[in-house]
């Protein structure tokens, strides 16, 4: 320094640098990485991990996929087929019910009915037939009263018992079928009908519960799919993490520093195992470098923002380039004298010669 005028040294920096870390989910080997100091453009391949595992699981994932996918596609198809066949049982059911209230009407207005006109029947002509028998025999033992040949009498007599067993027959019909055939047969038919109602429930709720149980492994199967899709995803996703790509346009640089990869870990390269988030490389900015500069807390104290800046390269002796102040930080706590003031000057005319780390003198009038 001298004359008033700040005169330092310092090396070129990046005004911008983005930070390139790793997406992948777990802990990957470098495979490949570009060498640090080339430039790259935008959506140039910068890092490429090892994916080999992540590619076999995810064909295994694929099989899976396509697994779950036939699982849905069968129940989508068997849902309807359950669902026709348990409408069927229903209906069957329901048939039946019909039949069997029809039998029971049937039994009361037609069948007992004619049951009962039809035993009725055979009890007057019964009773006829007794009557005509009694009547004959009446007029065989009137004609016969004197005659000792008793043939005739006993024939007709014959004849009058047999009457009498068939009216009595008739009545017994006639009160089994009043007393106990009807009972009985109603009984029966109310049982059947019990019987078929119980049945047609029973088909009702098995149509309900096979349609339930076909919707629920359907969704069962959907879910199963989604899961498998959704790890195939991700798998997919992974090993497109594999490959990291630049965000901008730049320099590389490697993610060395202790404060970003940690104590005692060691740098970028093939081979080195990267974590997940894990800063692999910065990609830096070559356009409007900057310059940071220490001088003394009184000689900082005289520079304000904007302060127009000369700045010579080391590298490149036969130009100068024009810049400005953009920050100074002076200490509160410093004594005076002390060399703690920093001084930020940012390039305004670039060129593309110039790079990240050349040495630099900078020259400020206060």
């Amino acid at each position: 320094m001298g004359g008033g005028v700040i005169r330092e040294s310092g090396r070129l920096e990046p005004c911008e640098s983005t930070v390139v870390r790793s997406q992948a989910a777990s802990a990957r080997a470098i495979l490949t990485v570009v060498p640090q100091g080339q430039m790259v453009t935008k959506g140039d391949l910068l890092v490429e991990l090892d994916d080999l595992e992540l590619r076999e699981e995810k064909g295994l994932a694929d099989v899976r996929v396509f697994e779950a996918q036939s699982q849905v596609e069968a129940a989508e198809m068997i849902l309807p087929a359950r669902e026709k066949e348990s409408a069927m049982a229903v209906e069957i059911a329901q048939q039946a019910l019909a039949i069997a209230e029809r039998a029971a009407q049937m039994f009361e207005t037609v069948e007992y009915p004619r049951l009962l006109a039809r035993a009725e029947s055979e009890l007057r002509l019964a009773q006829e037939r007794l009557a005509m028998a009694s009547e004959r025999r009446m007029q065989v033992e009137q004609r016969l009263a004197n005659d000792q040949d008793k043939g005739p009498l006993q024939e007709a007599g014959l004849l009058v018992s047999e009457a009498q067993t068939r009216l009595q027959m008739a009545e017994t019909e006639l009160r089994t079928l009043g007393a106990f055939v009807h009972e009985q047969r109603q009984a029966e038919l109310r049982l059947t009908i019990a019987q078929r109602r119980l049945d047609l429930e029973r088909a009702r709720n098995q149509r309900a519960e096979v349609t339930h149980r076909a919707k629920a492994e359907m969704a069962i199967a959907k879910v199963h799919l989604a899961h498998e899709q959704e790890r195939a995803l991700f798998l997919e996703e992974q090993i497109a993490a594999c490959r990291i790509y630049a965000p901008r346009a730049g320099i590389v640089r490697y993610a060395e520093s202790i404060s970003e990869r940690g104590p005692g870990r060691a740098s970028v390269g093939p081979g080195t195992v990267i974590h997940c988030h894990e800063p692999l490389v910065h990609v830096a900015s070559i356009e409007y470098p900057k310059l940071t500069v220490r001088t003394t807390i009184e000689m900082a104290r005289r520079i304000e923002r904007g302060r127009a800046a000369t700045i010579r390269v080391d590298a490149l002796p036969q130009q100068t380039f024009r810049g400005h102040v953009t920050d100074v930080r002076i200490p509160p706590s410093s004594a005076p004298g002390a060399v703690a003031g920093l001084i930020t000057v940012q390039i305004d005319d670039p060129a593309d010669a110039l790079r990240p780390g050349m040495s630099a003198r900078v020259e400020i009038e206060p």
